[in-house]
């Protein structure tokens, strides 16, 4: 009999699994939400989350009305999270930490 040994680290990092849960608790949120772009790059959870009725749009645009936007977990640019606040859009940010650093480190090093 062969032996299967899983490895501790198996499984998502924190950041995706923070951003799933995310995902997965707007769900039960009073208005609908919808995730700008794949929440993270795996089909078989956006299609669980899909099940759950959150949906999947590529484009600011696509937005309906009375929705909310969810982040994705590598994130998206100042100028999206300026659009949505612009168009009060509510948003959940599924980015994950180790992202958002990275992002700020980018911005300061414009400045």
């Amino acid at each position: 009999m062969n032996k299967l040994i899983l490895a501790k680290s198996a499984g998502f990092c924190y950041g995706v699994r923070r951003a799933v849960e995310r995902a997965e608790q707007s769900a039960e949120a009073s208005i609908p939400y919808v995730m700008l772009g794949p929440v993270i790059h795996n089909s078989q959870v956006i299609e669980h989350l899909a099940r759950m009725g959150v949906g999947c749009v590529e484009h600011l645009q696509e937005i309906p009305g009375e929705t909310g936007a969810i982040i994705r977990s590598h994130g998206v640019g100042r100028p999206i999270y300026k659009e949505l606040k612009e168009r009060k859009i509510p948003i959940i940010d599924a980015t994950c930490p180790n992202v958002s650093r990275i992002h700020k480190l980018a911005v300061d090093a414009e400045k």
